[in-house]
């Protein structure tokens, strides 16, 4: 209800009222740059991958994940699990997916120079450096179905922002991989 100029009341029909911001021009505007959001997001490397990584299995299972980056690869998804040791000053992590049979090794709290290696017993060994910001992740490495050991490690930089002393750490196909 709202008042005319003579004080008596009126009805208003909420169906005749139009939003101004979204109308005519506004609207074609507003749905062009959400549909262009959209397609640039998916035809990104990290759309690819996202939608890959919802729609299809891993693109490396098996050998032929050996060597190649996890989140391109979609094996650092859901199905991967990871290994966090208490006492952990850089945040040393193993990673391992089943889907990829592979692992990798992560620090999440390292300095620019610091590095990790990720090494599979009677296997490869791989290695990192943070190069900026403080996490850095190693290519994968195959692991056979069965049995497994992996060990990584985190060396800090001779003289850098790191305080820690370097450290290992150890799984196998039996550790808890939350």
């Amino acid at each position: 209800m709202s008042t005319n100029s003579t004080g008596s009341s009126t009805a208003t029909d909420p169906s005749t009222r139009r939003s101004k911001w979204l109308s005519g021009p506004a609207a074609l505007a507003y749905a062009v740059a959400v549909a262009g959001a959209i397609v640039a997001a998916v035809a990104s490397p990290l759309g690819d991958v996202a939608v890959r990584s919802w729609l299809e299995e891993p693109a490396c299972p098996g050998d032929a994940c050996d060597d190649k980056n996890p989140k391109t690869e979609g094996c650092a998804g859901a199905e991967s699990g990871t290994f966090i040791p208490p006492d952990n000053p850089a945040d040393l992590r193993i990673r391992y997916s089943e889907d990829c049979h592979a692992v990798w090794g992560t620090a999440k709290r390292g300095h620019k120079g610091d590095m990790v290696t990720v090494k599979v017993t009677g296997g490869a060994e791989r290695s990192a450096v943070i190069a900026y910001h403080y996490d850095v992740f190693t290519r994968m490495i195959k692991v056979p179905d069965g049995d497994f050991s992996v060990q990584a490690c985190v060396i800090p930089k001779p003289g850098g922002a790191s305080t820690f002393k370097g450290y290992c750490i150890d799984a196998d196909q039996d550790t808890t991989w939350s």
